[in-house]
């Protein structure tokens, strides 16, 4: 008997059943749905077309874009594109990761997105409606809408139908869509030709219904063709329903605009032509097009092709008819190669010429082609392109180095991405801050700098570069960056670069720059003294004077006596100044404790050795002593009031903070040990752990039986005598060994297995750390994997020596304080230096550390071009730090439903340094270039209107070297490696940058140069700078023409010699031609020869009243430029 279990089993497996029953009849609705809308379409298409006219273009007046801007546009949803090949390449899928990426960083905000209504047709979802872009990428323009890059993919099109070739057009319409060939009614719906389509959908309604029918197989008109190519995932249609969203929205674009179809033919055939994929050719990446296709895969210019195609046969040569006859068959190629362009461009091409000449016969046939072109075009071969693209194809490469920057900038920094292939392709525009024009002539200037013939004519040979070979100008490498301060943010406006590849000298270099060094320097030493004077200003005497006894170190002593002078100004801004005037020598005999031992270090010009420098002096001269004691006065007043070090740490061994500060060191030291010998018995070819172990007995001279027993029951323990004394025959050379009796050998061997010995024992043993010995064990166990942690008792055994003394010996005790005294100060040095880093990185230094050393001010630390400039541009502004970008907006999917804008966001100001130290700092650098290693470029930059901007500014020369093995001697030797120049910069009120020459590799060994050259260079570029800065000071481009014409005519009055000549407010022209008439001796100079030559144009003059309505600085040694 059944039970409620077995009934309730029943009910519910029941049900299940029926679910899918019912889902399964769902499905089947949908299909046979689908499949009946497709046919009424058909029947429809047969007899009136007149119901699709008019509901398609019902419907589609329904659909529209709307771009909404401002902060509506965060509500507005974005429009999902569908996963088609032309949406993927465009980016239009990716529309909302784009958007994520750059509002994400922070940068960008959005300010306009676009609101798509979509189109439907009997309740279905249709692609989006628009005008679809037959060539898009990604373009990059500057403020005035010059472009820097550009990218179109295809990168040929036809922009008109008429110039499609008639033969051409005729033969692709025979192969794929006949019936735009005839003569068709008014409303006809070009998207379906009605028998192929009701023949398959008849059969597909028969194939779900299960009865036996063939095979089903498309039915696609040239706009049909289209839109699956653009819009259907992969190309092509998987499904039924697929193949009616390709029609509907086929049939809703061709009636959108107007009910008479047959005007859109020209359209179609167009945008066919323009947008069908002909597989992918090496390194060009994929084909779209006819245009592309017909230069890619044959090599044909694509001019020539359709002007020859075009001609009338009857007006051709011989010669030309031949031509033409290849040129049909190998368009006629990619016609019967669309259905599978792979197999038939790439894999089987033998097929793609059969189905050309069966076509030829019925084409001739037909009339669609003359029998004489037939037969020629039977006789003609294909000849595929299978070597190198016409350069006229491939993207371009960039005119200047500029370009190439911007766009790995945008691509990896905003967007996220790596491939620059994609990237290329996307649908947008990026609006840069850069000046195109100005980075254009920059660019070419420096360029041309590579002619020895050149180079010397601009005056940058000889002491410039300290007589280095002209004939060496290709060695240099030149960069240059100005960047402008804005309300914004600072902003990028020149770059130029002659570095052939990605890597860029200004941004990339890492350079050992001195001069640089000792400006970050000063800003801690003004740091330093600022927090000196907040602490003690408001102090009374007796305060300032139990102050002095407490502290020690040589800036608190200075402050404190500064400020107990009645007659010093103490104000913040008065000591910050006074400091700059403290003294230090540039004496070269005294050793400085750094860097765990004592070091010497040398001024550049040996003749400061006898001088004393104020701090000041030390900058503009760049001396080097000087700044060392500079820093061990920052050193140590950082010890001393950061760190709170004081000489008992010292003195006292028993000092509860001393085991602290060995034990740092050890942490600090011993992975720097680990590494080594990681990678002495890991390495590649590495000795056997024993043989490395018992060379290094033989340098120490220790190697004996017991010494090579305790290695080999280290090692191998498991191992017996015979093993040991293969070990021990290896070095029977010394006297020790060679004299053991085998008896002796196995008595010393026995011995050492009955020992258990530490690693402490290990080393004591044998002379060699115990770290060395472990890691050696492990080579043994791990013969693969290198360890990366060292285990407490092997450490304390490798540190016993720092660590151990022996309380009660007083000679012990003075040892460990020696021994560990140095380390102890270099561990302080180290966490004072941490401190100094903190000050550096708050001025933009690039890098997460420094080296703990006093050579950091000398350039040890390293620094990039670019972050001296943008340290620069912070003291220029009051120091205050702003953001810099080189991007003001970006535009992506212009006119489409997946529009948006995103414009950059406002940079807020951080205040890095006070205002003071800044206006200290920035004047020290406007005095490197009043008195210091600058003084050339003194005068060099001027306005249009010929106002003087200063110039301050920051020398630096790095002189690289490198170990190198000797490639026949086999010995590491020390060359030249690397030479740099860096001239960091500022300019008037707004603009700052760096001019950087570099020549790479062991080419510097052939190099001399310093600085000299770049400020020199400098002052050649300065002129082309001018229309940027201009703009900055308000000066428009009309008023800079008006200053042109001024100087034009003066010179054309002979007052061709350096002259400056200012026509003021009421000036009158009488007087000025006399004044003419003295300076050029030409004594028919009179007021209608100013009239004359001034022709109307010049708003300056006011010709009927002789007298002049604004200042005019007419600048006669040159002509202006704009």
């Amino acid at each position: 008997m059944p039970t409620d279990k077995n009934n309730n089993e029943a009910h519910t497996e029941m049900s299940r059943m029926t679910r899918i029953r019912n889902a399964a009849f769902r499905h089947k609705k949908k299909i046979i749905g689908s499949l009946v809308i497709s046919a009424g379409i058909a029947v429809d298409n047969v007899h009136t077309n007149y119901m699709q006219a008019h509901y398609f273009h019902y419907e589609a007046n329904k659909s529209s874009t709307t771009l909404v801007t401002g902060p509506k546009a965060l509500e507005t949803k974005l429009t999902v594109a569908p996963s088609g090949p032309y949406n993927i390449r465009n980016g239009y899928t990716r529309a909302q990761e784009f958007a994520d990426a750059l509002t994400g960083s922070g940068q960008w905000r959005l300010t306009a997105r676009a609101s798509h209504i979509a189109p439907k047709a009997f309740g279905i979802e249709l692609y989006p409606l628009y005008e679809e872009k037959p060539q898009t990428g990604f373009s990059i323009i500057d403020p005035s809408s010059d472009d820097i890059s550009i990218s179109r993919f295809p990168t040929q099109i036809y922009q008109n139908a008429s110039e499609i070739p008639e033969v051409v057009t005729r033969s692709l319409m025979r192969v794929e869509n006949r019936q735009l060939g005839q003569d068709n009614p008014q409303t006809k719906n070009l998207v379906i030709e009605p028998g192929p389509l009701l023949w398959n959908t008849t059969k597909k309604i028969g194939e779900k219904a299960g009865l036996p029918v063939g095979k089903v197989s498309g039915a696609s008109t040239l706009i049909t063709q289209k839109t699956k190519a653009r819009h259907t995932e992969g190309g092509r249609t998987d499904s039924v329903r697929q193949k009616l969203i390709q029609m509907l929205s086929a049939s809703m674009e061709i009636y959108a605009d107007d009910l008479d179809t047959r005007n859109n033919i020209p359209s179609i055939v167009q945008d066919y032509n323009n947008s069908m994929p002909f597989a992918s050719f090496g390194q060009f990446g994929e084909v779209i097009g006819f245009a592309d296709a017909m230069a890619i895969w044959f090599g044909n210019d694509f001019d020539d092709v359709t002007r020859l195609l075009s001609k009338p046969e009857d007006e051709l040569s011989d010669a030309e008819f031949d031509q033409y006859a290849e040129y049909y068959r190998e368009a006629l190629a990619l016609v019967m190669a669309l259905p599978r362009p792979n197999d038939y461009l790439v894999i089987d091409r033998s097929s793609v010429d059969e189905r050309i000449n069966k076509f030829l016969n019925l084409f001739a046939e037909e009339g669609i082609i003359s029998e004489r072109l037939r037969d020629a075009t039977l006789q003609a071969t294909l000849h595929f392109n299978d070597e190198e693209l016409d350069t006229r194809i491939l993207p371009e490469n960039p005119s200047f180095k500029a370009k190439t920057t911007l766009e790995t900038q945008l691509m990896r920094e905003h967007f996220h991405m790596s491939n620059k292939y994609e990237f290329s392709r996307i649908d947008g525009e990026a609006v840069s801050t850069l000046n195109s024009a100005v980075t254009a002539d920059v660019s070419e200037y420096l360029n041309k700098l590579s002619d020895p013939e050149f180079l010397e004519a601009q005056g940058l040979t000889g002491v410039h570069i300290k007589r280095a070979d002209p004939e060496l100008a290709q060695d240099y490498i030149y960069g240059f960056t100005l960047y402008e301060r804005t309300d914004s943010g600072n902003v990028l406006r020149v770059k130029a670069d002659t570095y052939n590849g990605e890597f860029d000298i200004n941004e990339h270099s890492r350079v050992e720059l001195g001069s640089v060094a000792k400006y970050r320097t000063l800003i801690t030493y003004l740091e330093l003294i600022e927090r000196l004077h907040q602490t003690y200003n408001d102090k009374t005497a007796a305060q300032i004077d139990a102050a002095r006894s407490e502290h020690q170190d040589n800036l608190t002593a200075w402050m404190l006596t500064y400020l107990s002078n009645p007659e010093t100004d103490k104000t913040k801004l008065g000591t910050l100044m006074a400091a700059m005037e403290r003294k230090y020598s540039a004496d070269h005999r005294e050793a400085f404790r750094t860097d765990g031992g004592y070091q010497r270090y040398a001024n550049y010009e040996f003749t400061d050795y006898k001088k004393e420098f104020s701090v000041s002096q030390a900058l503009y001269q760049s001396s080097n002593l000087p700044w060392i004691r500079i820093m061990r006065d920052i050193r140590d007043h950082i010890t001393a009031v950061d760190l709170g070090i004081s000489e008992t740490l010292y003195n006292d061994i028993s000092h509860p903070d001393r085991d602290g500060y060995l034990q740092d060191f050890i942490a600090y030291e011993s992975p720097i040990f680990l590494g080594r010998y990681n990678r002495t018995f890991f390495r590649k070819g590495a000795k056997a752990p024993e043989d490395i172990l018992s060379d290094e007995l033989i340098r120490k001279g220790n190697i004996d039986a017991k010494s090579i027993a305790v290695i080999h029951r280290a090692l191998y323990p498991e191992r017996g005598f015979d093993d040991y004394k293969k070990l021990i025959n290896k070095h029977k050379q010394t006297s020790e060994i060679a004299n053991k009796t085998d008896a002796e050998l196995k008595e010393i061997y026995i011995e050492e297995l009955g020992i258990e010995r530490t690693p402490k024992e290990k080393g004591h043993a044998t002379g060699i750390t115990p770290l060395k010995i472990w890691i050696a064990e492990q080579a043994v166990k791990n013969p693969g994997t290198r360890p990366k942690i060292i285990p407490e008792n092997v450490l304390a055994a490798d540190y016993n020596w720092l660590t151990y003394y022996d309380a009660d010996s007083e000679k012990s005790v003075s040892r460990a304080l020696d021994r560990q005294n140095r380390r102890i100060q270099q561990v302080v040095e180290m966490r004072a230096f941490e401190i100094i880093h903190k000050s550096w990185e708050r001025q933009g230094f690039p890098f997460n550390k420094m080296v703990s050393s006093l050579a950091s001010v000398l350039g040890s630390s390293a620094d990039r071009p670019k972050a001296t400039a943008e340290l620069l541009g912070i003291m220029q502004n009051n120091g205050q730090k702003l953001q810099t970008r080189a991007f003001n907006k970006i535009h992506l999917a212009k006119d489409t439903p997946y529009e948006q804008i995103f414009e950059a966001v406002a940079s807020q100001p951080e205040q890095v340094v006070s205002p003071e130290i800044a206006q200290i700092a920035f004047e020290a650098a406007q005095g490197v270039v009043e008195h210091g290693t600058a003084m050339n470029a003194k005068d060099s930059v001027s306005l249009s209107d010929k106002r003087k901007l200063t110039i301050a500014g920051k020398t630096g020369t790095h002189d690289g070297e490198a170990r190198r093995r000797n490639p026949v001697t086999g010995k590491l030797e020390t060359v030249k490696d690397d030479r740099f120049g860096v001239f960091t910069f500022a300019i008037g009120d707004y603009h700052f940058g760096t001019i950087t020459i570099a020549v790479l590799d062991q080419k510097a060994e052939d190099h001399k140069f310093t600085s000299s050259f770049n400020v020199q260079l400098f002052k050649k570029l300065a002129p082309m700078l001018r229309p940027v800065l201009d703009s900055a000071y308000g000066i428009s481009p009309e008023e800079t023409k008006c200053v042109r014409e001024a100087a034009e005519y003066a010179m054309s009055l002979g007052l061709n010699y350096d002259h400056e000549y200012t026509i003021q407010v009421g000036d009158n022209l009488h007087s000025i031609a006399r004044e003419f008439r003295e300076k050029s001796g030409d004594e028919t100079i009179t007021v209608s020869n100013i009239q004359e030559a001034n022709n109307d144009n010049y708003p300056g003059l006011s010709t009927p009243t002789l007298v002049a309505e604004k200042e005019i600085i007419i600048p006669i040694q040159y002509s202006c430029k704009i």
